[in-house]
């Protein structure tokens, strides 16, 4: 089995927060719950489910009625307090599914577009299988889910609209997951578990303790790695879709690596030689990894920039780190 409103600053804000705060804290004592309460999850047994949620179903990148919105959060009537439930000694935070649903267009819209980390109709439709019960064991589903809640939650917290229960629910968020590890370090490696590496490095590295950051980034790296060896033999089995986010997170990871080793002033994990893949293509036809100014014609492809950026500091530490006799510059 699987593991387990924001608005406006100011008083009025916060009136409005304890008022609702108190009126839900009212419907819990009560038994009258939010929606996804309701609707339950497939983190528990099927008997405790009921599958009649279908708002999720059918969705996908090409009718998203909120990938044309502006960037950065935005304010919402919505409560994104995430709810918890326990079954089994098993426990599960997430908001109701309007909340999950809003968040997760934040984090496409202000986060995905520039770190492709998932491709979006996929991680739309990890979303849909778990609220709609569909989700059963599938671990990873379920840590990739709260990932992405908690890098939406976090991109809240340092907009200027943040507040301190941003943080907190992001905390909330990040240590279910970090529960999980034992149990993620045991999966065999996919493409999934990669991503899930990969946006826990983002993640840890934006927090107070980032220690273990580097760790996360350099696994990505070695499962990035593991799964380019198993397509040379595997080839036939990947659709030229996946095999285009494989290289994604690739480089994804291939930065975050490099960005870690710096700022630790060691070698990087790899070097840009043992990767053998081209860098991302800049592509105006696909926008992956592209930003555009609002109003205006100035674009930039911030992907492909993080992956450049990331062969100079690679470089660099070896140049740096190397034995002096057997540095030389390119």
């Amino acid at each position: 089995m699987p593991p387990e409103s924001q608005g406006r600053n100011g008083s009025q804000y916060n009136n409005n927060v304890a008022a609702s705060q108190n009126f839900l804290d009212q419907q819990f004592l009560v038994g009258t719950s939010a929606r996804h309460f309701q609707t339950e999850f497939s983190i528990l047994p099927p008997t405790f489910r009921n599958s009649t949620e279908n708002q999720w179903n059918g969705v996908s990148v090409d009718h998203h009625p909120f990938l044309c919105n502006q960037h950065g959060p935005v304010e919402t009537d919505l409560d994104l307090r995430p709810r918890t439930k326990f079954s089994n000694n098993q426990k599960c935070s997430l908001p109701i599914s309007d909340a999950g649903y809003f968040l997760l267009q934040e984090y496409l819209v202000d986060f995905n577009v520039a770190v492709p980390v998932f491709e979006p109709n996929a991680i739309i439709g990890l979303f849909q299988d778990c609220y709609n019960g569909r989700a059963d064991g599938k671990l990873l589903s379920w840590i990739a889910m709260k990932v992405v809640l908690a890098i939406a939650h976090r991109l809240r917290a340092m907009s200027p609209i943040g507040v301190p229960q941003d943080a907190e629910n992001t905390q909330i968020y990040l240590e279910e997951i970090l529960g999980h590890l034992p149990a993620m370090m045991n999966e065999r490696p996919s493409l999934l578990l990669c991503q899930c590496y990969c946006a826990l490095a983002f993640l840890v590295s934006t927090s107070y303790e980032s220690q273990s950051a580097a760790i996360f980034a350099s696994t990505a790296l070695r499962l990035a790695q593991d799964l380019q060896v198993e397509h040379r033999y595997n080839g036939h089995d990947i659709t030229s879709e996946e095999l285009a986010q494989r290289q994604r997170v690739l480089w994804i990871a291939y930065s975050l690596d490099a960005d870690q080793s710096i700022k630790a002033g060691r070698q990087a994990t790899s070097s840009v030689e043992i990767l053998k893949t081209d860098l991302p293509v800049d592509d105006i036809t696909s926008s992956v990894g592209e930003v555009r100014a609002v109003g205006g014609e100035f674009r930039i492809n911030v992907f492909r920039l993080h992956a450049e950026m990331s062969v100079i500091q690679t470089d660099l530490m070896l140049q740096t780190h190397a034995p002096i006799s057997s540095r030389t510059l390119r």
